[in-house]
């Protein structure tokens, strides 16, 4: 993927800065998108658990385009333990989802779906952690993408990694899905997400 950043710079994980840019994603078939993002931050729905902001019981994570991955940033709370203070192995798995099916949709430009996750829990998480999501395609196969996730802390120790394989949302669902979504004008638009395929206006 190339990037042409912009001086206005945001801080993230550890005081990381965060380039507001210009994103032209490289597919997997080397073609490039040609369509510019003015900014990294990606949109947010109103419902889901991981991303939704009127969820009461959700985490309400906002994710980023960062370089060829996309990130969150993340604290578990003591309502997220499973035993005695440990983050429980679901939420785990279901923000490392989260982060790579933004890693899946945004360079294909179509939101995608899991048909497989796999995750390998290497240390146990706790309460009140700062964390690092990331997520990138490992293989693009075209209609079904491989991706690669991991949970890591600022030193860059790795908590959890992921795998997992996404497919396209059917056409006839895009519509729908897209409706949850909130309109900010912080967020990269849906229409630039979804490319100029008429999906959304």
């Amino acid at each position: 993927m190339l990037l042409e950043a912009d001086p206005a710079q945001q801080r993230g994980f550890a005081g990381a800065p965060v380039h507001r840019a210009t994103f032209f994603f490289r597919l997997g078939d080397g073609s490039a998108s040609m369509t510019p993002m003015s900014t990294n931050l990606l949109p947010y729905t109103r419902s889901c658990f991981v991303c939704g902001a009127h969820n009461p019981q959700g985490l309400r994570l906002r994710f980023r385009v960062n370089g060829d991955a996309v990130e969150a940033d993340w604290t578990p709370r003591q309502e997220h333990i499973g035993f005695r203070g440990i983050i429980h192995g679901g939420i785990l798995a279901t923000v490392l989802d989260e982060v790579m099916v933004w890693a899946a949709s945004v360079p294909k430009k179509r939101f995608h779906f899991a048909v497989e996750l796999t995750v390998r829990f290497s240390k146990p998480v706790t309460v009140g952690s700062p964390l690092l999501l990331v997520g990138r395609i490992a293989n693009d196969r075209g209609r079904v993408v491989e991706t690669a996730g991991e949970l890591r802390d600022a030193a860059g120790q790795v908590f959890v990694k992921g795998t997992a394989k996404y497919m396209p949302v059917p056409e006839d669902q895009v519509a729908v899905l897209c409706e949850d979504f909130l309109p900010d004008a912080e967020t990269i638009p849906l229409r630039e997400i979804l490319g100029i395929l008429g999906r959304q206006p």
